[in-house]
Order: C-alpha cells, then structure tokens, then sequence
C-alpha cells in the first residue's frame, strides 16, 4: 500500500471512490465491489475459518435478495460531514461520517435495521482498494 496525504486531490478521488461503491452496492453490483474489496474478504475468510468463495456469495446473495426492495435506499451525509481518517501510519484511510457511522451505509427501516458498509481504503498502482 502507498502511503496516503489528504490533500484536496486525494480527498476529491476518496470522494469519488465511497459514491463509486455506494452506487454499485444500491444497484446491486456486487462484482465491482467485491473486486475492490478482495483484501478484505479474504481476511475476513482467514480470521474467521470460511472459504473466501462463501463470504463473497453472502455478499452476492444479500445484495441480490436486497435491492429489488423499495426501502434499499442510501444515504451519504452530506459534504461537511464527512470524515476521512488517516490509519496505519498513513497507508489506510477509514472512511466515515462525523457520527462515526460508515459512509455507505442504508436507510434505517423500522424492524429491518440498516445495511453498513464500513470501510478502510488504501492506495495501490491502479488506485482504491477496499483493505478492510
């Protein structure tokens, strides 16, 4: 991972990055998502004891039975209320909102819950992965 400075080009392209992924998970493209987040599921599959494969199918199957319905909505809070923050000596970034809440995250619906997508970022050759 290269190490990363918040400077106003790199928060523009972290910017464009969390909206890049918002829209593929509301649309649910889980593909796209699970190509830049292969670091972390194949952590997580690790940490946990789980063929990657089947962390990858959860996603694709929780996507997939999800955004037909009419309360998959998102929200992104708004511009001033977003929170990029440096981690691991400056090679990851945790992407959130003030509140601390992930920045890809769902409507809250009652008796439902709310989907979240936290995420750290890093920076690689080709751009944004999606690390854990």
């Amino acid at each position: 991972m290269l190490n990363v400075t918040l400077d106003e080009p790199t928060l523009a392209s972290l910017r464009a990055f969390v909206l890049e992924v918002r829209d593929e998970i509301e649309a649910g493209e889980a593909e796209p998502v699970l190509k830049r987040s292969r670091a972390k599921f194949q952590e997580v599959s690790r940490a946990y004891g789980v063929d990657p494969s089947e962390r990858s199918d959860i996603f694709r199957k929780l996507l997939s039975e999800n955004s037909g319905d009419e309360d998959w909505l998102f929200q992104t809070p708004e511009a001033e209320d977003w929170s990029f923050r440096l981690c691991a000596s400056n090679r990851l970034v945790e992407c959130l909102a003030r509140d601390w809440t992930p920045l890809v995250k769902g409507i809250r619906v009652p008796g439902k819950g709310r989907f979240m997508f936290p995420m750290l970022v890093g920076a690689i050759d080709s751009g944004w992965i999606i690390a854990r």
